[in-house]
């Protein structure tokens, strides 16, 4: 299993780099030798050229390098397109928050829908559970159909409600 990391300009927040999983099954590669220059830095292109059996068989992951607890806001968000010939081509892409190791316990679930134009996608949700920093990570499944697809800058927030002010 190869992974490679996504440079990526990262603005804080919870995470690192993207990691890529499965291209050395010879059906997806990182084809961008230099990082496409697009708002918020810069971009890879990841191409899946032929279908997989899973959507999960291709995947793009990140730590998450800080600490959430309980009734926590998180909220995922990275900047992608499509590149399909049809201008109204969407694409629905699994997404996950979940526990970093075996069996990878799901926190938030949802998908993002990508076009053919930069948009800075998101899905969000509420932790049930505290997780210590380095423990979880934002998983995209992008495997399942042949496809390519420009991954730039993401991000996770804590959008929890800020400590209340102290009483005077």
């Amino acid at each position: 299993m190869i992974w490679a990391s996504l440079p990526n300009r990262m603005y804080d927040l919870l995470l690192d780099g993207f990691v890529y999983d499965g291209l050395d099954a010879g059906i997806c590669a990182l084809v961008t030798p230099a990082p496409i220059q697009m708002q918020g830095g810069g971009a890879l292109r990841i191409d899946v050229a032929k279908p997989t059996e899973n959507t999960w068989d291709i995947g793009a992951s990140t730590p998450i390098t800080k600490n959430f607890k309980a009734g926590d806001l998180i909220v995922f968000a990275v900047w992608a397109k499509l590149d399909a010939e049809d201008a109204d081509t969407q694409l629905d892409i699994p997404a996950v928050i979940q526990v970093s190791n075996a069996p990878y316990t799901p926190i938030v679930q949802g998908k993002v829908t990508l076009t053919t134009s930069w948009q800075l996608v998101h899905m969000q949700g509420v932790s049930g559970s505290d997780h210590e920093a380095g423990t979880t990570n934002v998983a995209l499944s992008i495997g399942g159909s042949a496809k390519k697809i420009d991954m730039g800058p993401a991000y996770v927030l804590n959008e929890s409600a800020p400590p209340a002010a102290p009483a005077h």
